[in-house]
């Protein structure tokens, strides 16, 4: 068990009253940024989109099925471009994008009767998204933007030329690597017209912010070194040019070392070895095999 400072309940007190007093300045300081992101100017959507869906081709207007606003998850899918780095396949869509959706399914009656409706958006085509939708056992409208400038327009997705250098992701280029990326947009209907009022990227995508990804397990079809270089890809795209530099100079270092002509190849047994878990126990690498295939990670730190 890690360290932890333990104290009577009135130091306790007092450091709990001292940090409060900062929850509370968060919060003040939360509560006017949020007004002052509600009071942005809202655009006009003044170019005409068309999406597939169940009963054919729809407009950006039907989309809100008759409601006053609507709210659009931009979900990663995109089968023309799936691939060993991607965390989506032909079939399916990100594992992280599925993580979500799953979760807002559930609520979107709620949402309903609040005047909103809840939509995905997507790349692929809608038999595919069809076909996932139905083994999820999900509700919510999953459009097909294939064939419109929507996702582009909206910066979710980037052309092949675009890609190769740095992208507009979230106001700012940046190195992408992939052709999708995910984000939120919502809109509001005023009589006839359609205005966009907000538009979100992930946090995660921010310099110097980390996320743990789920596992991809779903993912039918992926090998496991396939779903290692697809977290590795999307954990790539949100690393900083410069930083990528520095890493792929210690990389060629540690090549240049000679270190590679002393390590365990392929093929060849590995060694036994007897470790402490978390609880202190040992643990060894035949115990572990006796049990199925293992996966070794490295990691700087300590239990």
């Amino acid at each position: 068990m890690a360290t932890h400072r333990v104290v009577k309940h009135d130091e306790w007190l007092k450091a709990r009253k001292r940090h409060l007093a900062k929850e509370k300045e968060f919060t003040r300081m939360r509560d006017q940024l949020s007004r002052e992101r509600r009071d942005l100017p809202w655009e006009l959507v003044e170019k005409q989109y068309s999406f597939q869906g169940e009963h054919g081709t729809r407009t950006l207007g039907d989309l809100f099925e008759g409601r006053g606003q609507l709210v659009i998850y931009h979900a990663m899918f995109n089968p023309d471009t799936a691939g060993s780095h991607t965390p989506w396949t032909t079939d399916a869509p990100c594992f992280v994008c599925s993580f979500w959706m799953d979760n807002f399914n559930g609520i979107t009656t709620h949402l309903n009767h609040r005047d909103i409706t809840m939509a995905a958006v997507s790349l692929a085509p809608y038999p595919k998204l069809a076909a996932y939708k139905t083994r999820m056992g999900w509700g919510f409208p999953w459009w097909s933007s294939l064939g419109s400038d929507f996702n582009f327009d909206y910066g979710v997705s980037f052309k092949e030329s675009d890609k190769a250098e740095k992208v507009d992701y979230n106001y700012r280029l940046r190195p992408w690597g992939l052709s999708e990326a995910p984000g939120i947009s919502v809109f509001m209907r005023d009589g006839g017209q359609i205005l966009a009022r907000r538009r979100w990227c992930y946090r995660t995508t921010e310099p110097g912010r980390r996320s743990r990804w789920p596992s991809p397990a779903h993912t039918e079809g992926l090998m496991l070194e396939e779903r290692l270089a697809a977290i590795g890809a999307m954990a790539k795209a949100r690393v900083p040019e410069d930083a990528q530099t520095l890493m792929q100079r210690d990389v060629d270092d540690l090549r240049a070392s000679g270190i590679l002509d002393r390590v365990v190849k392929v093929g060849t047994p590995a060694p036994d070895f007897t470790l402490p878990n978390t609880a202190g126990l040992p643990v060894s690498l035949d115990a572990l095999l006796a049990r199925g295939p293992v996966v070794l990670s490295f990691f700087r730190g300590r239990w």
